[in-house]
């Protein structure tokens, strides 16, 4: 794990005002919490690491309009991922992603989703097959919320 070097790459976005980031093959397990002050952040390019989870702190970047995080371990996106209502692509294959939580529901603005490779239930790809937003419902109806998008 090459944290020292996400930490200087995240202070070399912050000092120089960049939108894009690419923490990719740093072999990361967490993300440094010095992320959430890169409010602006408008690509993040997190593939090819270890990492398990996404910290709350993700929350803060409303800006995105990508995420990449293909080739991960994540067993789970956090609840903190619907403010990401800006994020036009996500990239998320090959992770261990058993179900998406219902929050994803928020990215009304999301063009593209790669699930690929994950051990997701055969309900999330047919859904997906008919749409993202048709996805959204049916994540939503199996967490128990009826209320329609």
């Amino acid at each position: 794990m090459d944290m020292a070097e996400a930490r200087r790459r995240i202070a070399v976005v912050h000092q120089t005002g960049r939108t894009s980031l690419d923490l990719s093959g740093l072999g990361l397990t967490a993300l440094p919490p010095e992320i959430a002050a890169l409010t602006a952040l408008k690509v993040l390019e997190l593939n090819n690491n270890q990492l398990t989870a996404l910290p709350p702190e993700i929350a803060a970047l409303t800006a995105l309009r990508v995420l990449g995080l293909a080739n991960n371990q994540l067993t789970a996106l956090p609840p903190e991922i619907g403010a990401l209502t800006a994020l036009k692509e996500l990239y998320l294959a090959n992770n261990q992603l058993a179900a998406l939580p219902p929050e994803i529901a928020a990215l009304t603005a999301l063009q593209r989703l790669d699930l690929d490779g994950n051990p997701l239930h055969r309900t999330h790809f047919d859904a997906l097959e008919h749409g993202i937003s048709n996805l959204f419902a049916c994540v939503r109806r199996l967490a128990g919320d009826t209320t329609p998008l």
